[in-house]
């Protein structure tokens, strides 16, 4: 355990000393958010198409590029 905590922390700084790695894990989540609010404020008469339903999508996305960019690290 001593070992996957010691890994985790390295990663976690390599994250946050590439401020690319940053830009990516953010910009493209909020992006999202944005655009799907922005594209779907209209359709109101279909519940589906509410922010609450593609924000566990949105958030899987981010985590994505999270783990992209650690691997790449």
């Amino acid at each position: 355990m001593n070992r996957l905590l010691c890994l985790t922390k390295r990663n976690i700084v390599s994250i946050f000393k590439d401020v690319v790695s940053i830009i990516f894990i953010f910009v493209p989540s909020i992006l999202m958010l944005v655009l799907m609010e922005s594209i779907f404020s209209n359709v109101s008469e279909v519940d589906m198409f509410n922010i609450e339903n593609f924000a566990p999508g949105i958030c899987a996305f981010g985590y994505t590029f999270v783990m992209l960019f650690v691997a790449l690290n």
